[in-house]
């Protein structure tokens, strides 16, 4: 990258100077013309390099980073059992995550299907988590209106293992929203440990 970038200043000054030295107007408007391309080519270059840089290597152990991991609170409300994906080969980036989850005390309980869509953002096994869904859970009036599904929304941070299996551990701030009743809103948050596989 610093050739690059060096190669890019050396350009620009043999370009300024000879546009300096220029006789006729046609010279002149031909060097401003080189000069704007090759700047758009440079910018265009050095924008692959940063997206390069927000993505992870491809997986060595598995197409998506699978992970399994059990959630304390977050969107299965007391606790839930998870299946965790990306939808590339990479570790970071767009995926998805679904579980099954509830409790029960004095045969009065709940069962609950957390589904979501997550982004990962980040690189290096730390992860900034953002990500949305729906939790369906018969059983469970949360805003007392007899809704038995809820809008669940996932912020939080995320770390586990590049390429390879291990252990991983996410906590977040995880709301719940509720649908019925002209909309409710129930700050939450989930801790988890799983395993990368």
């Amino acid at each position: 990258m610093k050739k690059i970038f060096r190669g890019y200043l050396l350009s620009i000054a043999t370009i300024s100077i000879s546009s300096k030295k220029c006789t006729s107007s046609f010279l002149c408007k031909k060097y401003a013309y080189v000069k704007q391309i090759f700047i758009v080519l440079i910018m265009l270059i050095s924008m692959q390099t940063i997206n390069a840089q927000g993505s992870e290597r491809p997986m060595q152990t598995t197409a998506n980073g699978s992970q399994l991991y059990f959630e304390l609170g977050g969107a299965g409300i007391i606790y839930s059992f998870n299946y965790d994906g990306r939808f590339s080969k990479y570790e970071n980036g767009l995926g998805f995550r679904v579980g099954v989850g509830g409790a029960s005390v004095d045969g009065d309980g709940y069962f609950a299907l957390p589904v979501q869509i997550n982004y990962l953002l980040g690189s290096k096994g730390k992860y900034f988590e953002v990500g949305g869904g729906v939790t369906y859970a018969p059983g469970l009036d949360l805003f007392g209106n007899g809704a038995n599904s809820y809008g669940t929304l996932t912020f939080g941070f995320r770390k586990q293992p590049v390429g390879k299996k291990g252990f991983t551990f996410r906590a977040a701030f995880t709301p719940i929203i509720g649908f019925n009743g002209g909309g409710s809103f129930l700050p939450f948050a989930g801790i988890s440990w799983g395993y990368k596989f």
